[in-house]
């Protein structure tokens, strides 16, 4: 399918606009004045500002493209799964990704607009108005941030500056994973099994040591993270497409690697260049492990290296995880 997808990252970051001065507006409003709903569970939350920007993005977008296809997370999922159009280009929509950061007040929320095609991500767009930060990707084209008041102003008057990602050369990640910073989330699904299993992989972590553990509260801000190389490594297990079909696209292109898995066993044998699969619910994200080239044998090797480590510690295959 021949897309332009620099037209398409154009729409896609001016639909983000629209949906950031929703989010911008409500975030520094009065936290009583959210109406605040449930879903699954009393972890996760919706507001009428999760509405409102989903429908600010698919309205513009579907003007555009009338013959996309579209998935929110804001959409109704009570009739089936979320399926990908393979004839068709699917935007892929978390209009605010970290909702409960949202309602506190934590200014680790975003606006995530992803493109898949035939189920793969090639575009991604994640903006955090309050903290005026904005990323986007798409493939063969680098990933870049913008900084400063462009996040949602419409109109520019002078064209931004971008920042190439990762935005620091970082030194070289140990294989045993001793000097990383790893993110990961606990996440909405409070059943005691998939919480203890997220315990037991921190534990494990926490004891080789790493350097430390960060949960932000947004996988697509917890990507853009080991992109620019202020984490190293993010994993978790129990996602959505939604939470990540964007990220995916700018770790790939800042030179990191980014995989799914089914269990510990699987995960050795992913290859850098696997299209991801959105409906797995599974994310390994780890920055460029080396001062080499991101295709070099060297960088290669030292990849595989960490990804043993992960898979040692920090993978255990979550029973009931169904596909989506």
């Amino acid at each position: 399918m021949d897309l332009d997808l620099p037209a398409l990252l154009a729409s896609a970051i001016h639909a983000s606009r629209l949906a950031a001065r929703l989010l911008l507006a409500a975030f520094r409003t009065d936290r009583r004045a959210l109406a605040l709903e449930t879903k699954s569970s009393p972890a996760d939350l919706v507001t009428q500002t999760d509405k409102a920007c989903q429908e600010a993005i698919f309205t513009y977008l579907r003007r555009i493209y009338p013959d996309h296809a579209f998935i929110g997370e804001e959409d109704d999922h009570s009739a089936g799964k979320s399926r990908f159009d393979q004839n068709r280009p699917t935007w892929v929509v978390d209009p605010i990704d970290g909702t409960t950061n949202f309602v506190v007040g934590y200014p680790q929320c975003c606006v995530s607009i992803g493109l898949a095609v035939n189920g793969s991500p090639v575009l991604g767009v994640v903006s955090n108005p309050d903290l005026d930060e904005l990323y986007y990707a798409y493939n063969g084209g680098g990933a870049w941030l913008m900084k400063g008041n462009h996040v949602t102003t419409i109109e520019l008057p002078d064209p931004p500056i971008a920042h190439r990602l990762p935005l620091i050369s970082s030194a070289p990640l140990s294989h045993d994973l001793s000097n990383a910073l790893v993110n990961t989330e606990y996440g909405s699904d409070r059943r005691p099994h998939m919480v203890q299993s997220k315990i037991t992989t921190i534990s494990s972590l926490l004891q080789i040591p790493v350097r430390g553990i960060r949960s932000v509260g947004s996988a697509a801000l917890s990507l853009c993270s080991v992109a620019r190389a202020s984490s190293d490594v993010y994993y978790e297990e129990g996602i959505h497409s939604w939470d990540v079909c964007a990220g995916v696209v700018i770790v790939r292109e800042s030179g990191g690697f980014v995989a799914n898995y089914k269990d510990r066993a699987s995960l050795s044998d992913v290859a850098a260049s696997e299209p991801y699969d959105l409906r797995a619910r599974t994310v390994i994200a780890v920055r460029k492990v080396t001062d080499k080239d991101p295709d070099s044998a060297e960088e290669t090797a030292a990849r595989m290296s960490v990804l043993e480590t992960v898979r040692k510690h920090a993978v255990v295959g979550m029973v009931g995880l169904e596909r989506d």
